[in-house]
């Protein structure tokens, strides 16, 4: 099978927005919230507070453009390089990082983490 019959799905149709929206809304399921972000979260602060934990640098090659997962994370390593899969995912990640007004918003995921944080 040569190269040209190979497809990537995702360069052409996948919506980012749309990904964000139906996974990571404030509107989206209260479980899937917390099975996506609050129990990861909690075990990963749990693993960061058995003073164990120290990084340098670190890449992130996720589904998507979620950042979510590394919020917790950003306190204890020197730089973070998210790899993403297509220019969809890439331009949406840009408007976040340049605070766009169309960028989404994930300050309900901030406001969680003094739940999942604790006094830390």
């Amino acid at each position: 099978m040569d190269s040209g019959s190979y497809k990537c799905y995702h360069a052409d149709e996948f919506d980012p927005k749309d990904h964000l929206a139906t996974y990571c809304s404030p509107d989206s399921d209260k479980t899937l919230f917390e099975e996506l972000f609050i129990f990861p979260m909690s075990v990963f602060q749990r693993w960061q507070s058995s003073g164990n934990f120290k990084l340098g640098s670190l890449i992130d090659f996720s589904s998507g453009p979620l950042v979510f997962h590394l919020f917790a994370i950003s306190d204890y390593v020197t730089s973070i390089t998210i790899l993403e899969t297509n220019d969809f995912c890439v331009k949406e990640m840009e408007r976040w990082i340049n605070k766009e007004e169309e960028a989404f918003d994930w300050s309900h995921f901030i406001e969680a983490f003094p739940e999942v944080e604790g006094d830390r």
